[in-house]
């Protein structure tokens, strides 16, 4: 998957789409709101908003503690002191000034569902590269699922497995107790720290869990808390070593509760957290983290949501980002893709993860904090397909004649459509990529 992990807000894309269509303007309430219809910006008038017929029937959004969500017309619009009167409602009370867009053209729930529309239509350009490892070869089974959140899938391939003892898994500088098999501490692996908000124990490879035997012999049982908890390795005694330095780390995890478990890096300055395991028995859990430049700590482990669930643990690598090599995973050949299902051409090894590559579409907003999984210049594909969605609902509104006022703008966001997508849509990346080399 790619590096650039790059995202747009719905607060950006809203406004960044006005901007395009040259209809907004924001700014800072010059006094409290108070129960009224009543908003003033004194900064408008120097703007260049001077006439009281400026901003007359344009739309005010306002997102704020007391007022969330809220979008009204404009009633009337005093230029010369910045003074706004809104239709309907009055507004809550605020205890402090409040940010507030202006819109002139688009009411911005109409923005948001363009915003949703055009992530929609415009799948076959723009979309998120996904990579998943829920998948676990069995005896006898060549017709695995599609994963879930896997729409289109690109290839399959199958894990090359590395012993979690290989010399280059960076915890042994720790001592560290890679496959859960020396516990000086009963209540804690050789080379970790204590957990927090974690009850950890060993475990033979006994009843459910035999599916962890070719992960070692033992296994490290777990019993979050009602709270979050966490369970590290201890800090390398070099962490200045990997200043600036790309590390992977990964877990394979055994547990039947979606989203309660993730693995994470973490240094002095920051940390990287994986997705969370899908709560589907055995999955491999990984994350890619690049250090700050002069760390002076770093560790490696489990961070957990706190639901109070057991799972299980079978055994723990961390490696530089250049000891992986492109035989880590080996592409499988896939016979067909139907039903949702995967038909691979030939049965593959026993007990091995399965790498799926695909794609699936963005997400939809339905929030100002929620992300679309693209900036720039990949977003500007939404924006234009937004506006296109806009300028034509405009133009159905009114006449059907052939100098409605619209079509030249419905012509110019088809164009502008056109050429963003021929020039920053995405296409299928090649079969060998760095992301499977590294494990990405």
């Amino acid at each position: 998957m790619s590096d650039i992990a790059q995202t747009t807000t719905r607060t950006t894309a809203r406004q960044e789409i006005s901007k395009l269509d040259h209809s907004y303007a924001s700014g800072t309430t010059t006094t409290n709101l108070t129960t009224s219809t009543a908003l003033a910006d004194t900064k408008l008038t120097a703007i260049g908003y001077h006439n009281n017929s400026s901003l007359l029937d344009a739309w005010v959004w306002i997102n704020t503690t007391n007022n969330a969500l809220i979008e009204k017309t404009i009633a009337a619009y005093t230029g010369s002191t910045g003074a706004i009167t809104v239709r309907g409602p009055v507004f809550a009370a605020e205890s402090a000034t409040a940010a507030y867009e202006i819109h002139k053209r688009f009411r911005p729930s109409d923005i948001h569902d363009a915003i949703n529309r055009s992530v929609q239509e415009n799948y076959d350009v723009i979309f998120k590269e996904v990579e998943n490892t829920t998948l676990f070869t069995s005896t006898g089974q060549r017709v695995y699922p599609v994963p879930t959140g896997v729409n289109d899938v690109w290839g399959v391939y199958l894990e090359n497995r590395v012993s979690a003892e290989f010399d280059q898994n960076i915890l042994h500088d720790a001592g560290a107790s890679v496959e859960f098999s020396s516990w000086a501490v009963s209540t804690y692996p050789d080379g970790s720290d204590a957990a927090t908000n974690i009850t950890l124990s060993q475990y033979g490879t006994t009843g459910q869990q035999e599916k962890f035997t070719p992960f070692g012999q033992y296994l490290c049982k777990c019993v979050s808390a009602g709270s979050a908890g966490t369970h590290y390795w201890t800090t390398m005694s070099n962490p200045a070593d990997f200043g600036g330095i790309t590390t992977y780390y990964e877990e394979p995890i055994y547990c039947t509760t979606a989203s309660e478990v993730q693995v994470r890096i973490v240094d002095d300055q920051g940390n990287t957290t994986s997705t969370a395991h899908g709560g589907t028995g055995l999955e491999l859990v990984r994350v890619k983290h690049t250090t700050t430049g002069a760390p002076t700590s770093l560790q490696a482990g489990i961070v957990t949501a706190g639901n109070g669930v057991t799972f299980y643990r079978g055994r723990a690598i961390w490696t530089r980002a250049e000891y992986y090599t492109d035989s880590v995973w080996i592409p499988l050949e896939v016979g067909s893709v139907y039903n949702g299902n995967i038909h691979l051409g030939s049965q593959p090894p026993v007990d091995r993860f399965l790498l799926v590559r695909g794609k699936a579409p963005l997400s939809t907003l339905s929030t100002d904090t929620g992300t679309i999984e693209v900036g720039d210049p990949q977003v500007q594909i939404i924006y234009a397909g937004a506006l296109l969605h806009l300028y034509r609902q405009l133009r159905q509104k009114g006449t059907q004649r052939s100098n409605n006022p619209y079509n030249e703008d419905v012509l110019y966001w088809e164009g502008e459509l056109h050429r963003l997508k021929n020039r920053y849509g995405m296409g299928r990346p090649p079969a060998r990529t760095p992301a499977l080399q590294g494990r990405a």
